[in-house]
């Protein structure tokens, strides 16, 4: 009952934490720009007809040189409540997949847990954004911006799941041993 309770509770915090992130720090630190040009938006959207990845040119002409784009293009607007739900549904399982893995370490410091979730948010940072950066070349602001989200959130994350998911000792929890 506590691993669910914690992962609730810290998919809530990250929910809140993407919220303020992504709602107030992007328009602060502008990681992305905003395609400004109408026209260019009306020639995507009449020449590509179904949502998906596009990359421009091709693998091949990429070595040949030149500009290169990578387009996530979403023909029809995204119903936001479906969007908030499998995101935080996404938070839910991920956090629940870290409380499992706290709960089966045994660390008994509080401080020894919150630090193990933060470096499973700075673990998965790095392997994923960085790796974004690489292949992808995403700009290294834009890589920046989403390695310090994941961080700080899986860091707040972390506080909640190491007070609730505590080791046990004998069958008893920590606090338990420290009445005795």
């Amino acid at each position: 009952m506590r691993i669910v309770l914690a992962s609730l509770l810290a998919a809530i915090v990250l929910f809140f934490a993407g919220f303020f992130w992504w709602g107030f720090l992007m328009i602060i630190a502008e990681p992305a720009h905003v395609l400004e040009d109408e026209t260019l938006a009306e020639q995507i959207d009449a020449s590509l007809a179904e949502s998906g990845l596009y990359i421009y040119p091709d693998y091949a002409s990429q070595e040949q040189g030149g500009p290169t784009a990578l387009l996530f293009y979403n023909s029809e607007p995204a119903p936001m409540l479906a969007i908030m739900g499998a995101g935080f549904l996404h938070m839910f399982v991920t956090a629940l997949f870290v409380s499992l893995v706290v709960s089966r370490l045994d660390i008994a410091s509080t401080r020894g847990r919150i630090a193990l979730v933060t470096c499973f948010g700075i673990f998965a940072a790095v392997w994923a954004n960085g790796g974004h950066l690489i292949w992808w070349r995403h700009p290294y602001l834009w890589t920046a911006f989403h390695i310090g989200y994941d961080v700080l959130s899986w860091a707040l994350a972390g506080i909640v799941i190491a007070l609730i998911v505590k080791p046990t000792i004998h069958g008893s929890t920590e606090t338990d041993v420290a009445v005795s």
